[in-house]
């Protein structure tokens, strides 16, 4: 999806080859989960080992105030050597000629690929 950036115009300038080496040099996966708690769980682990101290979760419009939610109360919870700031950021999600009244998401399970 890294080439679809080139289709903005803020991203006219970046060499977007190397963004995409970038952001996978330091990402991390985490595949294990079967749900958001365990998400949750799993990338708070995940963070403290690699001692990241800013987060942003991204998730649906409708997901994302749930997975703020779980996600301050599961890491209060956990004993972890760094702090965490944490923000979230609505996905661009669009159900052309849609309202909010109309959609349903089903989550299937997280990692069924």
């Amino acid at each position: 999806n890294f080439a679809r950036l080139a289709n903005f115009a803020a991203f006219k300038d970046v060499d977007l080859e190397r963004a995409e080496r970038r952001m996978r040099a330091c990402s991390l996966a985490e595949i294990k989960s079967l749900n958001t708690v365990q998400e949750l769980e799993n990338c708070g682990d995940l963070f403290d080992r690699a001692r990241m101290d800013k987060v942003i979760l991204v998730s649906s419009p409708t997901h994302l105030p749930r997975c703020l939610r779980d996600a301050c109360s599961i890491w209060a919870q956990r004993n972890y050597k760094t702090r965490r700031f944490l923000m979230g950021s609505p996905s661009d999600t669009c159900y052309h000629n849609s309202s909010v009244e109309d959609v349903q998401i089903v989550e299937p399970p997280h990692r069924g690929d």
